[in-house]
């Protein structure tokens, strides 16, 4: 593990002619921010588990419980393709029967009724071939073609989805993890600072007020460490729940460094790269097939129907062979269903059909909306999270500049403890803003590249 600082080193210059120079910088967010070591890993403990985007999205897809429904959705829609597919394919079904009975019958050779066993036996093998339905078959398989390709699109978002969550969770512990830096720098430069403070008081040089706006301004440099190495604690915690690891393990986080950069203006063509569009569209498709297979049901249906039995008789003096033979007969028929009356079912079915179609379509419209404002709005969450990195950059070195002439004021006598305080707080504010806004580029560009549709 290593820092990489952006050091800006503020001279603070005392009376005693001696001059103290110390680091106030924020990680670099392509390096540090990435790899500071949490306070858990102990050293010479086990090796931790290293966590980067690409891990932990693989963990969330295997291990997560909306991928798996997502999963499971697309597994059934094609279950039903190939139900819907198998409507056309003739049936073919084999019976077979056998029964015993005891009862009397009258012999005419005894001329009385005599008691004896009975048995029979019966096999038949019929088929089914569809003729015609309309086109309702046809407009069923278009239905459920479409309703795969909407699973697995809905199923990719979901994918894109974990992929902005966790890349949310690893930047907003990079940014606690900034804070715990930046809190250990100001920490240390405020306890420096008390001792120079209190030498200074012990030589009469400095009143008692200046030790004790000292020791207030060091106090709140550990409070505001102590509630960033909080917030570092709960931010890997909240990774460790979504990602359903072992709380026990030392894992380490790395927040990523950057995205792939997605060029051009929003249009068609990143349009269709959305899977929630896709699967809007394909919503609608399914929607308007169903539309014709509704209507398709108010038509005749025609089916073919063939098939042969024979039986057999113990009680019969017949041998088995010429039983089989004399009993076996074969038919064809056609069936046709004419619906005539069917109390307006036909009717409504399309009715509501239609209805389905044209919510699917309000649907396809409203994510198409809702996707163009996505790309927008992450556009101008990029530009002006650059412009917050320009603008912070400008504020930290007019801070900075500010700080040292305060500090010259202040020991020439000309400006109080206070005003050196609100200097160097001041620049510990704008080294924070660096920080945020660089990582607000990084988040702008996940945001842009889900936005877009073009995350994998």
């Amino acid at each position: 593990m290593r820092f990489a600082l952006l050091r800006f080193p503020l001279g603070l210059r005392f009376p005693l002619g001696l001059r103290l120079g110390f680091p106030l910088g924020l990680l670099s967010v392509f390096g540090a921010l990435a790899h500071v070591a949490p306070a858990h890993a102990a050293p010479g403990g086990p090796a931790p588990d290293v966590i980067t985007l690409d891990v932990a999205l693989t963990i969330a897809v295997e291990k997560g419980v909306d991928a798996e429904s997502a999963r499971l959705a697309v597994d059934s829609a094609r279950v039903a393709l190939h139900a819907r597919k198998q409507a056309f394919v003739p049936d073919l079904h084999l019976s077979l029967a056998a029964s015993a009975s005891v009862g009397r019958t009258f012999s005419e050779g005894l001329g009385l009724g005599v008691t004896e066993p009975g048995a029979s036996s019966a096999a038949q093998v019929a088929s089914t071939v569809p003729l015609f339905g309309g086109g309702g078959r046809r407009a069923d398989v278009r239905g459920a073609e479409a309703t795969v390709r909407e699973t697995a699109a809905t199923a990719q978002r979901t994918g894109q989805d974990l992929k902005l969550t966790l890349a949310g969770g690893l930047l907003d512990l990079a940014q606690a993890r900034a804070d715990v830096t930046l809190g250990m720098a100001v920490l240390s430069a405020e306890q420096a600072i008390y001792d120079r403070v209190q030498a200074f008081v012990d030589a009469g040089s400095r009143t008692r007020a200046d030790l004790l706006q000292e020791e207030a301004a060091l106090a709140a440099a550990e409070q505001d460490l102590v509630s960033a190495r909080a917030s570092v604690a709960l931010a890997e915690l909240a990774l460790v729940q979504v990602l359903r690891l072992d709380p026990s393990v030392p894992w380490v986080f790395v927040p990523p460094e950057g995205t792939s950069p997605v060029a051009g203006p929003p249009g068609p063509t990143q349009d269709m790269l959305r899977p929630d569009v896709r699967s809007a569209i394909a919503g609608a498709e399914s929607a308007g097939a169903g539309v014709d297979a509704a209507r398709a049901a108010a038509w005749p249906s025609a089916g073919l129907s063939f098939g042969a039995s024979t039986s057999w008789y113990s009680a019969s003096g017949d041998a088995l062979r010429d039983q089989l033979g004399d009993r076996a007969q074969a038919w064809a028929t056609v069936d046709v269903d004419v619906p005539i009356l069917d109390r307006s079912v036909n009717r409504d079915g399309v009715a509501v059909a239609l209805i389905s179609a044209r919510a699917a379509q309000l649907r396809l419209d409203a994510v198409r909306e809702s996707a163009a404002a996505d790309i927008a709005r992450a556009r101008i969450g990029g530009e002006a999270a650059r412009a917050a990195v320009v603008a912070a950059t400008r504020h930290r070195d007019a801070a900075l500049a500010a700080g040292a002439v305060l500090q010259e004021r202040y020991d020439a006598g000309a400006a109080t403890l206070s005003e050196a305080l609100a200097g160097r707080a001041d620049l510990a504010g704008a080294e924070r803003d660096i920080a945020a806004a660089r990582i607000a580029v990084i988040r702008a560009a996940f945001e842009l590249e889900w936005a877009v549709g073009a995350a994998r």
